[in-house]
């Protein structure tokens, strides 16, 4: 990695001249070969891309080739958007570090289990979960994604904390509802037939 990243241009133009190169924008190969995060947004929206910036050109002896970013736009929100870029960001690095294949490859089946078994409406803690651990894999380079151990705070930060809603006491929920409901004029009247939990409007002082 470092020999790559002293001459960054000079690795991706020799990456992307390769006959079997995988599909990656040149954003992208730069992120691999500097060692910098990957960039799941920007690997989702380039696989969209049907525009070309021309004025960026790269030559490797006689042949030029030309780059440009794509158009950005689309993000990863879901566990099948995740699986579809990881599958894209894998084949590229092992293109580059074919030894990280069984990494990569433990890894991806450690983010499918996690998505297995949280629900659906949990599953951003995933998502962002697995944007701490990339962070830290390319700033701290004695890590590898299977390194699950020296991940535990993270897991514990992103993956076991409560959401903010779940932290909210019973009373609290209810004080909330009968605060979004107008005061009941019978109940303030002494004479409202319903119970606090039939009638539709809060049994609470309306001079209060």
């Amino acid at each position: 990695l470092e020999n790559l990243a002293q001459e960054p241009r000079y690795a991706r133009a020799t990456i992307q001249s390769q006959p079997d190169c995988p599909v990656f924008s040149s954003d992208d190969w730069d992120d691999i070969v500097t060692g910098k995060p990957a960039r799941f947004d920007h690997i989702f929206s380039s696989m969209h891309a049907t525009t070309l910036d021309k004025h960026q050109t790269q030559k490797v002896g006689k042949v030029e080739l030309k780059f440009g970013p794509p158009v950005a736009g689309k993000k990863v929100s879901s566990s099948g958007d995740l699986q579809i870029v990881f599958a894209r960001y894998t084949k590229a690095l092992i293109f580059v570090f074919p030894h990280r294949a069984d990494e990569l490859k433990k890894y991806s089946k450690h983010i499918i289990r996690l998505f297995g078994a949280l629900p659906e409406v949990d599953h951003h803690k995933v998502l962002d979960y697995n944007k701490a651990v990339r962070f830290r894999v390319s700033q701290m380079h004695q890590y590898e994604y299977t390194d699950f151990g020296d991940f535990q705070d993270l897991f514990m930060y992103w993956i076991q904390a409560p959401s903010s809603k779940s932290c909210e006491s019973p009373q609290s929920n209810k004080n909330n509802k009968n605060k979004q409901r107008e005061p009941c004029k019978r109940y303030n009247e002494g004479r409202c037939p319903n119970s606090t939990q039939s009638c539709k409007y809060a049994h609470i002082c309306g001079k209060c």
